[in-house]
């Protein structure tokens, strides 16, 4: 006879199972289908002529999100919350390739519904050809075709890699596999393309790792496995970073295409924003009472761990809701109309040319660029959380003061660089492009010396069930031979120098100053590569990297910087004269003066970096080579 019993557990634990991502899959889908609806009313009077397309479209963007959430916060939970001998980390991997598996299929699905959407009716003898140049040819079709691609991809290495350094190569992957769509859309037609299209991918990623982590650990607790309050708290900390990065970038992305506040109850799309606003606050409350009464009594009572599921449920619920609004939102027109394009400026980037920059421009001309602006705050609230506890300790020893204004000053230097003026004149002005180059580069040798991994291993917790936190993260980037040999003056001093010429040739000149993604990334490559070199100078010497070849590294970055300035110094043409030559049309202003200015903006700064790093050079000169570690002889010898 079967065991009543074990039954009634068998059937409970099959409906903890399909319950929350049948009722997520299910409040989504409707929430998109009933605003579609309604938008297309309002568009058209005759309700009877609604197509298809405008109504399927929605439905499948928001089943795609979900399927890149619940792959983005699969791997993430793989990565940072379960123990890789767990059979529910292979459990996550499993969900994480299905999901990539989905979103490649919704995504070409998609595909040819943004294809009808566009081209209408055609006729069946050119469909096929006309579909090919949709996604050859035109930006969305190229977007759709990019996003399906790797995420395929995505889902067969997720089969095959299961190691922790796989699965960060995933992570960030699946991130990156979010940017195509993000460039496209209403992010094209704001106020502020390359900061409008940031704030859709922050905010996209955020949300995906929220709803799809969230889901998956529905999935993983109604197992009822051991350890089950250590993986809720865990996820929940991960919920608190989405919350607050979801907060900020949907506030930022906000402002881009609202002209005013009276657009929130007066437009269709304000609505949606409102509608979407109440969702999250009342997300952020269950959050809220998630972690402060729930997961402290999750161990005391099976009461408490029921409630625990029930209010995950309940936040799923409402993520579906947050998930069909934000599709519907996707489709909905902007308050904001995109002027004609009359003037050079308007034709090339979308925007009016602001004022002439003069002194009082250089302090008071900000904008907001999300990724920069949001990584600056969390990296100043980490670093004062981690002295804060590092103090909490009573720790005898004082973390130096002088560190902690290189870390400070260099995020000062950063903001700056890629909120501040250089970052709203860089687009016009060679000398502002190269100021921001050169800012980046300073800010990147400050944050080294602020030494922020040092003080995250003196303060993160260490863990022994053989998962990997942020402080396992850290020590193993450390640990890794590519770190080594990156941070070998060998090696990171050519990937500089090679970095800052290659920036001002005129092809990744011209996609840095045109295309978001060719913004973002040479924000980000300059910063690494300035992090990679100031570290390989700044540690000390070995006998594998003696002392005289960090002198020597020193130099010949100086020396470029010095050759760089005088190049553009004493170019008889200007640069990209079909941007900068144009874009200025209206201010008394030189494009080939300003590119003087550029060349001695370069000469300062091979100044700087023969006098701020040359002591530290000489310092590892005088100093005592010590012995190399295994990790140094092994990455000499790889």
């Amino acid at each position: 006879m079967t065991n009543p019993r074990a039954s009634l557990s068998r059937r409970r634990r099959v409906a903890g199972v399909v319950i929350p991502p049948a009722m997520l899959l299910l409040i989504t889908t409707s929430v998109a289908l009933a605003l579609a609806l309604t938008a297309w009313q309002e568009r058209t009077p005759s309700p009877v002529e609604i197509p298809v397309v405008e109504i399927v479209l929605p439905v499948t963007r928001s089943l795609s999100n979900l399927a890149s959430g619940a792959l983005l916060g699969s791997l993430i939970i793989a990565a940072v919350v379960l123990p890789d001998t767990s059979p529910l980390h292979a459990k996550a991997m499993d969900i994480a390739a299905s999901a990539a598996a989905l979103w490649a299929a919704l995504t070409l699905v998609g595909a040819v519904l943004a294809y009808f959407s566009l081209a209408g009716p055609v006729s069946w003898d050119i469909m096929l050809q006309s579909f090919g140049q949709f996604l050859g040819e035109v930006g969305l079709g190229q977007a759709y075709l990019v996003t399906a691609l790797f995420a395929s991809i995505i889902a067969v290495l997720s089969f095959m890699a299961r190691k922790p350094a796989f699965i960060a190569v995933l992570v960030v992957s699946s991130l990156a596999t979010l940017v195509p769509l993000a460039l496209q859309g209403h992010a094209a037609g704001a106020g502020s393309h390359s900061a409008a299209s940031s704030a859709v991918w922050i905010h996209a990623a955020a949300a995906g790792a929220w709803i799809g982590g969230l889901g998956v650990t529905a999935l993983l607790l109604s197992q009822k496995p051991p350890g089950a309050e250590t993986i809720v708290k865990r996820f929940s900390s991960i919920a608190l970073v989405c919350f607050v990065v979801l907060s900020m970038s949907g506030v930022i992305s906000a402002t881009f295409r609202l002209t005013d506040v009276s657009d929130l109850w007066s437009t269709t799309y304000g609505q949606l924003v409102v509608a979407k606003t109440i969702t999250l606050v009342m997300l952020g409350i269950a959050g809220a009472a998630h972690r402060k009464y729930l997961i402290v009594r999750f161990s005391r009572s099976l009461s408490a761990r029921a409630n625990v599921f029930r209010l995950i449920v309940a936040e799923l619920a409402l993520m579906g809701v947050a998930s069909g609004t934000a599709a519907a939102l996707s489709r909905t027109a902007t308050p904001i109309q995109e002027p004609l394009a009359v003037t050079p400026s308007q034709r090339l980037i979308g925007q009016q040319l602001p004022p002439p920059l003069d002194f009082e421009g250089f302090v008071s001309s900000w904008t907001i660029e999300p990724v920069w602006a949001i990584g600056v705050i969390g990296a100043t609230i980490l670093y004062g959380s981690a002295l804060y506890h590092r103090r909490a300790r009573e720790r005898r020893d004082l973390w130096p003061m002088r560190k902690t204004a290189a870390w400070m000053t260099g995020l000062a230097v950063l903001a700056y660089a890629t909120n501040g003026a250089p970052a709203v004149y860089g687009t016009y002005l060679l000398s502002q492009q190269t100021l921001m180059h050169v800012l980046v580069l300073i800010a990147s040798a400050l944050l080294v010396a602020g030494d922020p991994v040092g003080l995250a291993v003196q303060v993160l917790p260490s863990r022994r069930d053989g998962s990997r936190g942020r402080r396992e993260w850290l020590q193993a980037m450390q640990a890794s031979r590519i770190a080594a040999v990156l941070t070998n003056p060998r090696a990171a001093t050519p990937l500089l120098i090679g970095s800052s010429w290659l920036f001002f040739s005129p092809t990744i000149l011209q996609w840095s100053l045109d295309d978001p993604l060719g913004r973002q990334w040479m924000i980000g490559h300059l910063l690494i590569v300035g992090l990679l070199f100031s570290a390989s100078v700044q540690r000390p010497a070995t006998s594998r990297r003696p002392a005289l070849i960090v002198l020597v590294a020193v130099c010949t970055a100086s020396v470029t910087y010095l050759l760089l300035g005088a190049v553009l110094v004493n170019a008889p043409d200007v640069i990209l004269p079909s941007w900068y030559g144009v874009i200025t049309e209206g201010w008394i202003v030189s494009p080939l003066s300003d590119q003087r200015l550029a060349g001695a903006v370069m000469f300062t700064f091979s100044l700087i970096v023969a006098l701020c790093l040359a002591p530290v050079a000489t310092r590892a000169l005088r100093s005592t080579p010590r012995r190399d570690t295994a990790r140094d002889v092994d990455a000499h010898d790889s």
